[in-house]
């Protein structure tokens, strides 16, 4: 018993040790991460594109955001590529007092009518947090810093489960099969902010025909 409550003891300790040396740079990061969502006002843009075997698709979305006295507020303006490579706006979506009122495309803020129903964006997390997830000992593997004086660049190789598994086996709700996934977060050491977060996963199309994907995202703070 005396032996079992030792072991228990030094296994806690170990546990604190660990937990207290090696997740140093995740929880920094993490931190990081939530002074960013504590930003009162800022413009984001917003680049994701999804590939599909050889098809691929873009989005760039524009944010600007500013929170009120009277809620949060944010204009978000969405973009599409043309063949020629440039943008083209395709809607101005605004959201004022907490969701409360809307406006599209430059219209005056209404109330959302009662048989309406609009996902709300009551602050920054919520229209952009997926982005970001906590990072800690279970789903980082390494984490590499390049220290510079004006900025600092993180770069982050995620832990990936289920490398072998045969695309036929996984759970039919499961619509990717990502293999890698790595993020890269510049810090601005003048600004003490993050500056910028490159997120890209790698993997394969839940199908027989084992079909190739990535989906990268860049999120722009300025």
């Amino acid at each position: 018993m005396k032996k079992i409550i030792y072991l228990s003891i030094i296994g806690s300790i170990l546990f604190i040790v660990i937990w207290g040396l090696f997740p140093t740079k995740a929880r920094k990061l993490n931190s990081m991460w939530r002074a960013t969502l504590n930003s009162q006002q800022g413009f984001i843009t917003h680049e994701s594109t999804l590939q599909e075997g050889d098809s691929t698709s873009k989005v760039f979305v524009e944010y600007e955001y500013e929170t009120r006295r009277d809620g949060f507020y944010y204009k978000r303006t969405t973009y599409n590529f043309e063949g020629n490579g440039n943008r083209k706006i395709v809607d101005i979506f605004e959201s004022f007092e907490n969701g409360r009122k809307l406006a599209f495309n430059g219209g005056s803020p209404e109330d959302v009518p009662s048989d309406v129903s609009i996902p709300t964006g009551n602050n920054l997390k919520s229209i952009i947090g997926g982005i970001w997830e906590e990072l800690n000992m279970t789903n980082v593997k390494n984490i590499n810093v390049e220290k510079g004086e004006e900025e600092t660049v993180y770069h982050i190789e995620f832990i990936q489960r289920n490398k072998d598994s045969e695309a036929g086996t996984l759970n039919s709700n499961i619509l990717f099969l990502f293999t890698k996934r790595t993020m890269v977060v510049t810090y601005s050491e003048k600004e003490k902010r993050i500056k910028k977060i490159d997120f890209l996963r790698i993997g394969l199309k839940n199908s027989a025909e084992y079909i190739p994907v990535s989906d990268h995202d860049i999120l722009t703070f300025y």
